[in-house]
């Protein structure tokens, strides 16, 4: 069997969808009665609970997505996770232990046999010391116990417990990146931040025989009224315009380019708002420390709570001029790549734009108007180079330079190929059947849809989403699938048949023969799937539904009797169609009877009419009609 290869297009988590992945976890519980143990989706539904019992708890667990091990304990219970080698586990939080589970490559445990003990104590007992807090405002700070504990303060005041074991350390930091600490101060001595944290040892081991604890801790977020910092932002070519605009709070600062800078109390945010525009931010420095790249930065911001001395570099935008020389405006479109999106007024010939050499501002997105048209060529006559429009997207992205030649030829889409794609069912999908090839989708109905291509539209993809499973057929022939909702016919060519099957109790392979004597099918040709030529007289393969027809190809092709079983196939316009869906026998002989003369150009004003009884000229321009069997004075003749 062939191999026909699929690819997969709707996300890159698709792509690796994987088979379940096994974990096995040997839990040790000392206080059963106080533990829950719950397999959980990726957002805490759960899928099983366990049984928890004192000693070694075995689970084994199948994991088909992202999910989680979840263990818990009773109100007015601390937990306490304990590594395999007696380490504590810092991931336990608000007496909760979170193990994410995964069968992908990424996120979840790498390590899928996993060994724990669970310990648990009474809250008032557990937490055996306090510290005291105090807080000069009671909102605007965040406070962390090390082992999970949190409080996000809501008062002046707080005595904390913690147990002088595993709560050993406390971190304070501003709840929001809005909010500024003043100082904090540990029994007395200023604590220094690292980073945003501020990090308190509560417990000082160093003498064995003199352990001391941390009593009193005080958080000042008020700065002193008196105190004011200096902002000072200079600029590397001396042009202030590179920075559109300064707010300190709320409040706009007009001379921020003033050489001493500018006073402010601390406390507030500080935005620099830079001129994207018509500067290129390269960098800019904080404090005489190392530059930071900016090209993708809108403003620079910061809480003040000192001097703050900037140095921005920027590099004003060239004003470029280039052209574009366009074959029919009717058709062709051109527009800024960048918001607002802006279309150019083009004429036919030369168009003269200006540009600037910024983010994108310099690139240009060119497509035909209309659908049926298409932008043939882009030639880039400056380099002397050809660009490659996009047969994929509905539009070329094109980069200028200065003095940029863009020659563009625009013309009507002509497909000359025709593939046949067949689907037994679209009932139940999720956005129904579609085909697209060349950038453009085709909503496809269940049966037969006939698709129209040139080679330059490249590969079709298939989209039945919401299909569980397809069989797939490719001239005949069954390939594999390796995604049924979302996948790629690589390679068309002109004439070919794909037949899908959701239900795989129609795709039946079946047999066609055709009985008849030699010659009866002289001038008439036999197709299947509309576009599949067959040899009828050799038994001809089949899968699921399949219509059939025999054609006349000549003038001299004389009438058939085509029957299958006890039914006569009557032509349509000359042409005999019917469906097969299992091994069949169709008889074919010349059809001479009831035929009284044969007409050659006969003069007369009878009317003629086909078998359908239709009137479809006068005996007089009989000649003009096509080959076949019609009525004049009631009698049958036929037309060579």
């Amino acid at each position: 069997m062939k191999k026909l290869y699929l690819f997969l297009v709707l996300s890159v988590c698709m792509a690796f969808a994987a088979n379940a992945l096994d974990y096995t976890f040997k839990i040790t519980v000392e206080d059963p009665d106080n533990v829950k143990i719950t397999h959980t989706d990726y957002y805490y539904n759960a899928i099983d609970e366990y049984e928890v019992k004192e000693g070694v708890n075995e689970y084994a667990i199948s994991v088909n997505d992202s999910e989680r091990l979840l263990i818990t304990v009773s109100e007015g219970k601390i937990l306490k996770v304990l590594n395999e080698d007696g380490s504590q586990n810092f991931d336990v939080t608000d007496n909760k232990f979170d193990l994410y589970l995964s069968p992908y490559n990424w996120g979840g445990m790498t390590e899928t046999d996993q060994a724990y003990t669970v310990k648990t104590y009474d809250e008032a007992t557990f937490r055996n010391h306090s510290v005291k807090v105090t807080l000069d405002k009671p909102d605007g700070i965040r406070m962390t116990l090390l082992g999970g504990s949190v409080i996000n303060t809501d008062k002046t005041e707080y005595i904390i417990p913690f147990n002088d074991e595993y709560e050993t350390q406390l971190d304070i930091r501003a709840a929001n990146t809005d909010n500024l600490i003043y100082k904090i101060t540990a029994d007395g001595v200023e604590i220094q931040k690292k980073g945003n944290i501020y990090t308190i040892p509560l417990v000082d081991r160093s003498d064995a025989d003199d352990i001391k604890y941390v009593e009193n801790i005080v958080i000042t977020q008020e700065f002193p009224e008196d105190m004011n910092y200096n902002i000072k932002i200079a600029f590397t070519n001396g042009d202030a315009a590179c920075v559109s605009s300064v707010t300190y709070g709320d409040e706009p600062i007009e001379d921020f380019a003033a050489a001493d800078g500018f006073t402010v109390r601390p406390g507030k945010k500080l935005m620099i708002n830079l001129n994207k525009a018509d500067y290129k931010i390269l960098s800019y420095s904080l404090n005489g420390g190392d530059e930071n790249q900016a090209t993708y930065l809108s403003y620079i911001s910061e809480i003040v709570g000192s001097d703050l001395s900037y140095v921005i570099t920027a590099e004003k935008y060239e004003i470029l001029e280039a052209t574009f020389v366009v074959d029919d405006p009717n058709i062709v479109k051109i527009t800024k790549y960048v918001y607002p999106y802006e279309e150019l007024n083009l004429v036919a010939g030369e168009n003269k734009v200006t540009f600037k050499i910024s983010e994108d501002a310099e690139k240009f997105k060119i497509s035909a108007r209309e659908e049926g048209y298409e932008i043939a060529r882009i030639y880039d006559a400056t380099y002397e180079k050809e660009i490659t429009v996009s047969t994929t997207y509905s539009s070329t992205n094109v980069t200028l330079a200065k003095n940029s030649r863009i020659e563009i030829t625009s013309g009507k889409i002509v497909r000359d190929k025709t593939a046949v794609v067949y689907i037994d069912d679209i009932d139940g999908l999720n956005y129904g059947f579609s085909i697209t090839r060349g950038g453009a989708s085709i909503s496809g109905k269940a049966g037969y849809n006939l698709v129209d291509f040139r080679d330059k539209d490249g590969r079709f993809t298939l989209n039945a989403s919401g299909a569980e499973a397809i069989k797939a057929y490719r001239n005949g022939e069954e390939v594999s699938v390796s995604y049924p909702s979302y996948f790629s016919l690589e390679n068309p060519k002109d004439n070919e048949v794909i037949k899908l099957f959701r239900h795989e109790e129609n795709a039946v392979l079946h047999t066609v023969t055709f009985e008849m004597l030699e010659g009866a099918l002289d001038g008439f040709e036999v197709k299947k799937d509309i576009l599949a030529e067959v040899d009828a007289t050799a038994p001809v393969s089949a899968v699921g539904k399949t219509t059939f027809t025999i054609s006349p190809v000549s003038r001299d092709a004389e009438g058939l009797t085509v029957t299958i079983g006890d039914k006569t196939i009557e032509a349509v316009d000359g042409v005999y169609t019917f469906d097969t869906e299992a091994d069949t026998t169709v008889k074919v002989s010349k059809a001479t009877s009831g035929i009284e003369d044969v007409i050659y150009g006969k003069d007369g004003s009878d009317a003629v009419y086909n078998l359908q009884g239709v009137r479809v000229a006068t005996e007089a321009d009989i000649n003009s009609l096509p080959a076949g069997i019609y009525v004049v004075n009631g009698k049958k003749v036929a037309v060579k």
